[in-house]
């Protein structure tokens, strides 16, 4: 017997072996090998489709791979992508609120406290914010006690219906 080296991988080959044989686990191994790189290069492909579609910047797909299973992956990731700029432009919207309603408060913390320094130098202006802040009392206690009230009657509706 004898070694043979073919191409890459060494054969051991004897009298009775044919070219044929003498070439086949070469072969065999080649198209493995060639499988394997194709397989390889379609997963790539489809990795460069997908990510074309995304590059465009448009957030469309094509027509012409609609009906394929990367134009499925496109058209989600295109749903995925305006819902999250619907939730960016939600999320600007509130955090704008916010601010809004901080100006707000500061303003009228600066008001209610230019008020009260305006009712402690003028008398007239102090009986006039007193007798306000006893009204407002009076209307804060009539709203609980109608508030109170309907809470009961809807409770005493509900346990007698």
């Amino acid at each position: 017997m004898r070694l043979c080296t073919g191409l890459g991988s060494p054969i051991l080959a004897d009298a009775s072996t044919s070219p044929r044989a003498w070439i086949a686990h070469p072969l065999q191994e080649n198209s493995h090998e060639f499988r394997r790189l194709m397989s390889t290069l379609g997963a790539a492909r489809e990795r460069v489709a997908l990510l074309a579609g995304s590059s465009s910047g448009s957030g469309h797909v094509s027509l012409s791979v609609q009906g394929t299973p990367s134009g499925a992956l496109l058209r989600e990731r295109a749903a995925v992508a305006s819902s999250t700029s619907a939730i960016d432009a939600v999320i600007s919207q509130a955090q704008a609120v916010t601010s809004s309603l901080s100006d707000q408060r500061h303003t009228l913390t600066s008001v209610g406290e230019k008020v009260v320094s305006i009712g402690a130098r003028f008398p007239v202006v102090n009986s006039v914010l007193n007798a306000i802040r006893r009204k407002k009392s009076k209307d804060t206690l009539v709203l609980s006690g109608v508030i109170a009230a309907c809470v009961l009657f809807t409770l005493l509706y509900l346990l007698f219906k």
